[in-house]
């Protein structure tokens, strides 16, 4: 999935060890809006056969390491072993233009 309201992420992994699959907003065209899963990938690009095309990093986030993901990266996380991790978006002046263009969306489909 995306982050809603064009928010970056950032992740901080306090213990354990988490793994991402990740991949940036220009493989949007493969990701079938999220339905296709890098862990079910054969399956998946049965069903979704651009996704094979789809680009990703895949890595292991360990304790005491810090991820930040910029706003539009698709991302995926598989817990690893017992783990506690801290997650948040955030908005800063990079990413505020997108915060605000989805606050206004949001806001013109309220009745």
């Amino acid at each position: 999935h995306q982050d809603s309201m064009g928010t970056h992420l950032w992740s901080a992994q306090i213990t354990g060890r988490k793994r991402w699959i990740v991949s940036p907003p220009e493989e949007s065209e493969f990701m079938y809006n999220g339905q296709a899963d890098w862990l079910e990938r054969e399956e998946s690009i049965e069903n979704y056969p651009k996704f094979k095309e789809a680009k990703a990093l895949d890595f292991i986030l360990e304790t005491g390491e810090i991820l930040i993901l910029p706003v539009g990266w698709w991302h995926l996380t598989e817990i690893l072993s017992d783990s506690i991790s801290i997650t948040h978006d955030l908005v800063n002046e990079t990413n505020y233009h997108h915060y605000i263009d989805e606050l206004n969306k949001s806001h013109q489909s309220d009745p």
